[in-house]
């Protein structure tokens, strides 16, 4: 039973103060739900009344009463209130507010396994590129973070290190990989070993302390949320370290909220605010040591110092075209814009205003129809660049972006972002790196006919070699950041529903084993989706459960078997089904068809199921600089001609398209070479010039050509580093 403070308290301790999990001395008069106030037992604690209020969907705050904490009264009573309103000091009162459940919660990151192609893919992740860093790339192998004097951006913190753990930690537990695991103990030892005696994260006696953040003045503190986000995954991957991590964790969050009082947010971190939120509103749900007001109010204090993402995207400061140099700053940059998407749909959890959930909605809507890409993505030349597919998008921006939709997806179900992570997924994330993932590229195109250093160059703030295959081209944020693409991909695959339910976020193969209310649930994905159309749920529960099956809204044929019956859920539809104990097989078909999106000048980007299309150049990829075992710089040059226009009624792509199918999908499906999926189109080549060492947009269709027809093979957009993907289609 906790000690609850008296009334000798001065009153601007009770102004200032907050008290375990509650308000002291605080009551919110107004806003009060039907039926209030609740009569409790005359022994019932503020927690009480707490609990009913999380209890309640429509409860946003609660005051309490009873003669066991003040002598007001006979009763305790318990008023739940649905809207948030202004405060007034009572002495008999404790008040607090809750915060809102996410419709969709994570499990925990220990729960899935990647299995099939998805684990081939994972493990190709963490014996690469992004298993090896600590190896041999000196702003990871000799980092401030471990004691190093490498990567000294950021006031000496720089954020390789914490964007790199972000991923490498699910990357390590997920596959197994020992090397990868080792590396992974090392360093969270390390960080948690020298956090600072007061409470920051950083090494005491290295050449740029933390206390530089306050003796200069500056206050840039956004490298510390990945690494928040890296700790609170170790702690769900390892639970006998989990004591310590979320004590580190606390006694940070206490440092820092301190901070922010005299050094508000500034420069990324205020635009990157959301990921700190992320961190707070985790130990919140899983770790709140009965101090859940301490942190609503670190999330409103973060919040009122924040960037107002949800002002830009609706206002007038917002470019509907590629940025002009005045547009140019923190707002357009590309990574801070994707991970500014999910701002607002974290935010519901506290306000709880329709608002918020609008603005989800509008900065989606806005980014498609002014920078949209074909792949899913939006452009983003390092900055927002407008609807040209010769501009680039961030492999960083990519991941971020992936991971915004997570979020969501999970406070909306809307079903629209759930299909773009996997559209992400499957498309723009594969062609961010080569087959065995050694290399990345900075910037990747849409249209993209050759991948070399190149001056001048297209891209509206990048430098010649932005779309370069290799260890760090152009900037080398991306090298640390692109491994946690894959697996955050597989940890929010399935999520937890208020129900105590389970839903699909993406569909992809994979073990889920965990805990619901009622009992266990196991849930084994087996599929080669998505190249194939065959998707089968095998689940075990100890008790019966609501399954939301995810219908994504290309499918509008779609068929689930289920004990003998088959049945015909909608396309772009949650299908909500009862399970019952015992186990369950599901097997859903997805008919994956043709379809065509009108893009820049009239021309066309091809899909079948959630794949994009591109036109085959081929690619010859010549190895340059090399660095460890088999990580080089690539130069790579097209093979085939590249400017066609097709032969298609984009109304009617099936007349014209021809897929083909290899039977299995071979080791890599994502090589150029060995990918099993191939679609057969006619064109004809076209006068298509060229721009800054780029192809131009594409010409206005439809197009005349005198040329002969020929046969042309489209590949899917992540099989391929070259390709051109927005083409115009001929007249007649």
């Amino acid at each position: 039973m906790k000690t609850h403070h008296r009334w000798t308290l001065p009153l601007l301790c009770l102004l200032l103060c907050v008290y375990a999990d509650y308000e002291l001395g605080i009551d919110r008069p107004y806003g009060d739900l039907p039926n209030q106030p609740i009569q409790l037992d005359k022994n019932a604690e503020p927690e009480d009344c707490q609990t009913l209020c999380e209890q309640n969907s429509d409860c946003k705050t609660w005051s309490f009463s009873s003669p066991k904490t003040s002598d007001c009264q006979d009763d305790a009573l318990c008023w739940l209130k649905g809207e948030l309103k202004p405060v007034s000091v009572n002495r008999c009162m404790y008040s607090g507010r809750v915060l809102k459940r996410l419709d969709f919660m994570p499990f925990p990151a220990s729960s899935f396994r990647p299995t099939g192609w998805l684990m081939e893919q994972m493990k190709k992740q963490a014996t690469g590129l992004a298993g090896h860093l600590a190896d041999f790339w000196n702003d990871i192998a000799n980092s401030t973070w471990i004691g190093g004097n490498s990567d000294t951006t950021f006031n000496g913190y720089g954020e390789r290190v914490p964007y790199w753990i972000n991923g490498l930690v699910p990357t390590a537990y997920l596959t197994g990989d020992q090397h990868t695991i080792d590396q992974v103990e090392r360093y969270v030892k390390f960080i948690l070993d020298h956090q600072t005696s007061d409470g920051f994260f950083g090494n005491d006696g290295d050449p740029w302390p933390r206390w530089k953040i306050v003796v200069d003045g500056e206050t840039e503190i956004s490298t510390r949320f990945p690494l928040l986000m890296a700790l609170t995954q170790y702690s769900e991957f390892n639970p006998s370290h989990s004591q310590r991590v979320i004590d580190a964790i606390w006694k940070y969050f206490d440092a820092q909220r301190a901070q922010l009082f005299t050094k508000p947010l500034d420069s990324w971190a205020k635009y990157r605010y959301q990921d700190l939120l992320l961190s707070i509103f985790y130990i919140y749900d899983h770790h709140p040591r009965d101090r859940q007001e301490f942190l609503l109010n670190f999330a409103e204090l973060v919040y009122q110092q924040r960037f107002d993402w949800e002002g830009f995207f609706g206002g007038n400061d917002f470019p509907k075209t590629s940025c002009t140099p005045e547009q140019i700053g923190l707002a357009t940059h590309g990574v801070n814009v994707g991970q500014g998407l999910k701002s607002s749909a974290l935010w519901y959890r506290y306000s709880q205003s329709p608002a918020d959930i609008s603005s989800t909605t509008q900065r989606y809507d806005v980014l498609d129809r002014y920078h949209g890409m074909a792949s899913g993505i939006f452009s983003c030349s390092e900055h927002l660049a407008g609807l040209s597919p010769s501009q680039g998008a961030e492999t960083c921006t990519v991941v971020e972006t992936m991971f915004s939709y997570v979020h969501m997806y999970s406070q909306t179900r809307d079903v629209r972002y759930a299909d773009r992570i996997e559209q992400l997924a499957y498309n723009a994330l594969p062609a961010s790196m080569t087959p065995d993932t050694w290399a990345h590229v900075y910037l990747q195109q849409a249209n993209e006919i050759s991948s070399e250093p190149v001056n001048p160059f297209v891209y509206l703030s990048d430098g010649a070699d932005a779309n370069v295959y290799g260890l760090a081209p152009w900037f080398g944020c991306c090298t640390a950041n692109f491994v946690q693409g894959w697996p955050k991909f597989v940890t929010h695959a399935l999520l937890q529903t208020e129900d105590d339910g389970v839903a699909v976020n993406v569909l992809t193969p994979l073990r889920f084993k965990s805990q619901l209310a009622n009992g266990a649930v196991s849930i084994i994905i087996t599929t080669n989706y998505p190249f194939e159309e065959i998707i089968t749920f095998d689940i075990t529960s100890e008790a019966g459960f609501p399954f939301y099956l995810r219908i994504p809204a290309w499918a509008n044929n779609a068929t689930l078997y289920s004990q003998g019956k088959s049945r015909n859920p909608p396309a772009g539809k949650l299908y909500k089904m009862k399970i019952p104990a015992g186990k369950v097989t599901l097997t859903l078909q997805l008919p994956m068809e043709f379809r065509t999106v009108e893009r820049l000048n009239g021309a066309v980007a091809i899909y079948r199921g959630p794949f994009l299309y591109s036109l085959d150049i081929g690619e010859n990829m010549e190895q340059k600089t090399h660095y460890y075992q088999n990580s080089y710089d690539y130069v790579t040059k097209a093979t085939k001609p590249w400017a066609y226009a097709l032969s298609l009624d984009p109304t009617h792509p099936e007349n014209s398209l021809k897929f083909t199918y290899a039977g299995n999908i071979g080791e890599n499906p994502f090589d150029h070479a060995g990918t099993p999926l191939r679609v057969a189109v006619r064109g004809k080549k076209i006068e298509w010039g060229i721009e800054k060492n780029a192809a131009a947009d594409p010409p206005k269709s439809p197009v005349e050509s005198s040329s002969a027809m020929e046969d042309l093979t489209l590949l899917p957009f992540g099989s391929s580093r070259l390709r051109m993907t927005e083409l115009p289609v001929l007249k007649n």
